[in-house]
């Protein structure tokens, strides 16, 4: 023993065995082997955070992190992840652009109509005089679900609508009517000229005295806003009363 001692120098070192049959344990950085030890990650937060976590790239780790308590969103509802009344938190894939993890919000179907009132049930104008619309934004549904309420003042009543969308740019709203297209007749040989004109107004002839309802759908093009007029064509001295409601979905 004090031969073993006294040939001992400071490059040299003891020995243990932690690991049962290993001699000695592996250091600094490197692959995991049979030396290697393991730690056990401890914590008294009562808040338990796991990780979804997806492939690194670029050498960056991503992830999104879930809460083991439900919290509550503005619509009551509780939820695993942060989120709103119009979707839950959802894993996407690393996006390029942004540098980071894509953050998706699917929203039901439901949440993505919006519907209302237009003008409610009093009478026209008189003298045929076109009303004051009202600029609805549509949050860029492409559809418009236009329906009416109409009770003639007078017999032969009819009433009128111009519809219209518009375009916001440059902070400037340009309002459009929507067009016809009609093509010209069809001959062998020979270009064949197509025809685009408004279309404006939209009439209805009552057919009873009592209260009639109709609706029709139209195209938006995902304009910023919409519009609709109404005006007494049938019997202008006698305005009816009307009411228009709406639906603007995709």
């Amino acid at each position: 023993m004090n031969n073993i001692l006294l040939a001992w120098n400071q490059n040299e070192r003891a020995k243990t065995s932690p690991i049962v049959g290993q001699d000695g344990v592996a250091a600094a950085g490197g692959a995991s082997g049979a030396t290697t030890q393991r730690v056990i990650v401890a914590t008294d937060n009562p808040t338990y955070e796991a990780s979804a976590t997806a492939a690194p790239i670029r050498g960056e780790q991503i992830g999104l992190q879930y809460q083991a308590v439900p919290i509550a969103g503005i619509d009551g509802n509780l939820m695993y992840a942060q989120g709103n009344a119009y979707g839950r938190l959802e894993g996407a894939e690393f996006n390029r652009a942004l540098g980071a993890a894509q953050v998706v919000e699917q929203a039901p179907v439901e949440y993505d109509v919006q519907a209302n009132i237009v003008r409610v049930s009093v009478a026209l104008l008189a003298a045929g005089a076109w009303d004051v619309p009202i600029e609805i934004p549509t949050g860029r549904r492409r559809y418009l679900r236009l329906g009416f309420d109409y009770t003639r003042g007078a017999l032969n009543g009819a009433v009128q609508m111009l519809i219209q969308s518009c375009e916001t740019v440059g902070g400037v709203n340009r309002w459009a009517d929507a067009l016809m297209i009609a093509p010209g007749p069809l001959v062998a040989g020979v270009d064949t000229a197509v025809q685009m004109q408004r279309s404006r107004p939209w009439r209805y002839d009552s057919t009873a005295a009592a209260l009639e309802s109709g609706f029709a759908i139209f195209d938006l093009g995902r304009g910023t806003f919409f519009r609709i007029y109404c005006a007494e064509i049938g019997v202008i001295l006698t305005p009816g009363i009307m009411a228009v409601y709406y639906t603007v979905f995709n």
